[in-house]
């Protein structure tokens, strides 16, 4: 295994609930992908961080559908319109299984849609999936 392989994922979890936030942790955790989780109540604040070079870029951003301030569909919008964060994939978590929610978070970028309670097998093949172009490098 590579040095860039054994690198650790940079997650960042904008999450508002402290008990999903904890559980999607813990998934994130027992993976067999080591991974380094930020975890913040607020998307516009840790998406003005981002564009202001305030917090590390992360590798993978997971974020709730209806989080403080900011829901993930604007998130999804204002992401895709700056050129150094659109290419970082952003996954929705979210208790609605709304497939008008589904397809409206694909139509505007989000690599998944997860349902909460998350499924930690499904996730973790996700998880797999993106990082496999990596592995290859």
């Amino acid at each position: 295994m590579t040095a860039e392989a054994k690198k650790a994922l940079a997650v960042l979890l904008i999450e508002d609930n402290g008990a999903d936030a904890f559980l999607t942790k813990e998934i994130l955790h027992d993976s067999t992908v080591p991974v380094t989780v930020h975890v913040v109540q607020d998307a516009a604040k840790a998406f003005a961080h981002m564009l202001s070079g305030g917090v590390m870029t992360p590798d993978l951003i997971l974020i709730d559908l209806n989080p403080l301030e900011m829901d993930g569909f604007t998130f999804l919008t204002e992401m895709a319109k700056e050129e150094r964060l659109k290419y970082i994939p952003v996954f929705i978590l979210s208790a609605s299984s709304e497939r008008a929610d589904i397809e409206k978070a694909m139509y505007l970028g989000a690599r998944g849609y997860f349902t909460k309670p998350l499924d930690p097998d499904r996730f973790e093949m996700e998880m797999q999936k993106l990082l496999k172009p990596a592995e290859q490098n």
